[in-house]
C-alpha cells in the first residue's frame, strides 16, 4: 500500500516510529490551508426565514384585499 500511495507522500512506517509520524502530521496540517465555499440559502438562518415568512403573508394579505375590493370573493 506504500508504493501505491508513495506519489502522494505515502511511506512504510515502523510502529516505533508513530509518536513522530504523529508530530510530522500535526505540523503539516497547521500549513495546510482550507478553502470553504460558503453557500446562501432561504431560510439557513433565522433572518432570511422570517423576512421569507412576512413577506409570504404580505403578498397573501394584498392578494385578499385586491380580490375584496374588486368583488372576486
Amino acid at each position: 500500500m506504500a508504493e501505491m500511495t508513495s506519489a502522494h507522500g505515502g511511506r512504510l512506517v515502523m510502529p516505533g516510529d508513530a509518536v513522530d509520524l504523529i508530530d510530522e502530521i500535526n505540523d503539516r496540517a497547521e500549513q495546510t490551508e482550507v478553502e470553504l465555499d460558503v453557500k446562501w440559502q432561504l431560510g439557513g438562518d433565522a433572518t432570511s426565514a422570517w423576512s421569507f415568512l412576512l413577506m409570504f403573508c404580505a403578498v397573501l394579505s394584498l392578494e385578499w384585499i385586491l380580490r375584496k375590493k374588486w368583488g372576486f370573493v
